[in-house]
């Protein structure tokens, strides 16, 4: 059986040998997309909101998650300019300014920081099987003592509205997700 890690947890490997969430919401979406996917024929490229969210969330996985997550991303998350003596950084673009922020908030507000700081496992692997199906996810935290999963979310505007085609109705990313 294939061996899943973090390293290949998002690979086209993973993908062929796990059905995700992700995978299933694309096969609802269009069967051929999907398809083409697992096929090698169609790629994606990170979203700047799947990087944010990335970002956010090694950081709390811990400091060398975090830093090795910004140097493989280091172009899309810095501002950089070049000069005589060598590049130089002139800050975060502003959507990882935002997300920055989304983390001091998180890390200042009491009843968070309790779940971040609840010994646990970050970003911990497990498969399963449904239906004859094996399945994969990736838990932000898992607590197994207290038999707890936590899910971290960020979004853009917490009270946007958007159509739900399931539902026939405009919804905020709360009930959304």
């Amino acid at each position: 059986m294939f061996e899943l890690t973090a390293e290949n947890y998002y690979s086209l490997e993973a993908n062929r040998h796990y059905m995700s969430c992700s995978q299933y919401q694309d096969f609802l979406e269009c069967e051929a997309w999907a398809m083409a996917k697992l096929q090698g024929r169609w790629t994606d490229e990170d979203s700047k909101a799947f990087l944010v969210g990335k970002y956010f969330h090694t950081y709390f996985e811990g400091p060398e998650a975090h830093d090795a997550f910004c140097r493989a991303n280091f172009e899309k998350i810095f501002k950089t300019r070049e000069t005589k003596t060598g590049i130089v950084v002139n800050g975060k673009y502003a959507d990882f300014e935002n997300a920055d922020k989304m983390i001091a908030v998180a890390m200042n507000d009491p009843t968070i920081k309790r779940f971040v700081d609840m010994p646990g496992l970050n970003e911990h692997i497990l498969t399963g099987e449904i239906f004859g199906v094996p399945w994969r996810i990736r838990l932000d935290k898992y607590a197994p003592e207290k038999r707890l999963i936590i899910d971290y979310k960020t979004c853009a505007n917490i009270q946007e509205t958007k159509y739900n085609p399931a539902t026939g109705q405009r919804e905020t990313f709360v009930e959304t997700y």
